[in-house]
């Protein structure tokens, strides 16, 4: 698969897969603009964690590995349920 990376003046990064479709984004900042991300996934996150910040999040062929602000990582199903979770 061949896949493109974007870094950004204020160091975040984008990946994306060969079609366009975004793979992988990373920050040192909350991730501002969350509208690339589905809302089933927005949705889980804020029922679980309300006032965390995403700070990287990662698309694989079965749902989602985010990094929030807490310290937190989930793995999530592609319709924003909770699988796992670890510091």
């Amino acid at each position: 698969m061949v896949i493109f990376k974007v870094k950004f003046l204020n160091d975040s990064k984008v990946e994306f897969a060969k079609d366009g479709d975004w793979r992988e984004v990373k920050s040192y900042a909350p991730i501002s603009n969350t509208g690339f991300i589905p809302q089933g996934v927005l949705n889980g996150i804020k029922a679980k964690y309300a006032t965390a910040k995403i700070m990287e999040i990662s698309k694989s062929y079965n749902g989602y590995e985010v990094k929030l602000d807490n310290h937190k990582e989930l793995i999530m199903d592609k319709e924003g349920k909770v699988l796992s979770e670890k510091y």
